[in-house]
């Protein structure tokens, strides 16, 4: 990582169509990407300090491969972080005997790419001042070793388990902030089912499932469950949740929040996600039930929509204000110059875009609002 904190990745392959693609994919994530075809250029661009991560494929050019590359300039710089990617399958048993656990099989999901980098990224701040625990449970050791590694680097303490069975044995003999589970393990019971037994034991641990499983998020929806992330590409989502989560923990000040929004489905969405971070959230599901509610309660932000029935958030502004000191954040789905200058001047502290990007409104809420 260079002195202005930005992220700097090396990516090693000799196929021109997959170092384009990478440089787009971890260049939109907020890398700053280096991307060679080959041993040589590597070692040429390769300065102790100067990169955080590498993402070399493990057959190149030459007579070392990816694997050699890797390990040699592991040693130059202790702390560079390394992960392998290969569509030869003995490579990752390979790529694992050398000490290298990170695997990516190619073709991959880019969204496991940039779940797996999110977790090497150093700009986060200081160390935690206040660990704590999450218990992971996933039956695939790609995958656990990938979350565990967000956990981990947002601050939490992650511990694994590989199955129903082992997860309830851990939980037996420690405190858990949060469960991480995946819903088809390995052993008869799913992560659901431990997710439920859990709750009954711990009430008010924070519960995120994850899965593969096409539809799989009605069932965890009907079994009154939290937070839900598909994967792989719900990795990246989870390692912004995991980082926000950590913050709000060590802050510990819980700011409320009045949410309006007709659709029920947008509205829990966020609803959990938002609780799931650490806010108290009130949601209401039209204009005149946020009226109701600003006038009975406290709030520290009040999130509307503009499209409601009845009264649009727009002109629900001025009667919210009438009743709540808290500033009021407009939510639209197409934003514009003449809907934004209106909803300033009827008082909006500020107009955001759907659907709702969660570390973006976060950063908003912590800064003040007029």
């Amino acid at each position: 990582m260079d002195k202005n904190g930005s992220n700097r990745i090396l990516i090693v392959d000799d196929d021109p169509g997959v170092r384009r693609l990478l440089t787009r994919c971890l260049g939109d994530a907020g890398w700053e990407v280096v991307a060679v075809s080959g041993i040589p250029e590597a070692f040429h661009e390769f300065q102790p300090g100067r990169f955080n991560a590498l993402l070399s494929d493990v057959d190149l050019p030459g007579s070392k491969d990816g694997i050699g590359l890797a390990r040699e300039l592991m040693s130059m710089d202790p702390a560079l972080r390394a992960a392998m990617m290969s569509g030869t399958p003995v490579n990752e048993e390979k790529a694992k005997r050398a000490g290298l656990g990170l695997f990516l099989h190619k073709p991959f999901e880019l969204g496991a790419v940039v779940g797996l980098m999110k977790s090497f990224r150093t700009d986060r701040g200081a160390a935690a001042a206040k660990p704590d625990h999450i218990l992971l449970v996933e039956d695939d050791a790609d995958v656990r070793e990938i979350i565990a590694l967000c956990i981990n680097t947002a601050g939490w303490e992650a511990v694994a388990a590989r199955n129903g069975a082992e997860a309830l044995r851990i939980f037996e003999r420690g405190k858990f902030h949060m469960l991480i589970a995946d819903v088809r393990l390995n052993g008869g019971i799913d992560g659901i089912e431990v997710a439920k037994r859990f709750l009954g034991f711990e009430p008010k641990l924070k519960v995120v499932i994850i899965s593969g499983i096409p539809g799989i998020s009605n069932r965890v929806k009907e079994a009154g469950l939290g937070l839900f992330f598909p994967k792989p590409a719900g990795i990246e989502a989870l390692a912004d949740f995991l980082e926000l989560s950590r913050a709000h923990f060590e802050n510990g000040v819980s700011k409320r929040l009045l949410i309006v929004e007709d659709d029920a489905v947008e509205l829990e969405e966020h609803c959990l996600m938002l609780r799931g971070i650490g806010y108290e959230v009130t949601g209401a599901h039209s204009a005149e039930e946020a009226l109701a509610c600003a006038q009975n309660g406290r709030f520290d932000a009040i999130l509307t929509d503009n499209l409601l029935p009845g009264m649009t958030g727009l002109r629900a502004i001025s009667e919210l204000k009438k009743r709540s000191t808290a500033p009021i954040l407009l939510m639209v789905n197409q934003p514009s110059p003449e809907v934004e200058k209106d909803a300033l001047l009827l008082g909006a502290a500020a107009v955001i875009e759907k659907p709702l990007d969660y570390p973006l409104l976060d950063r908003k809420l912590a800064d003040p609002l007029p």
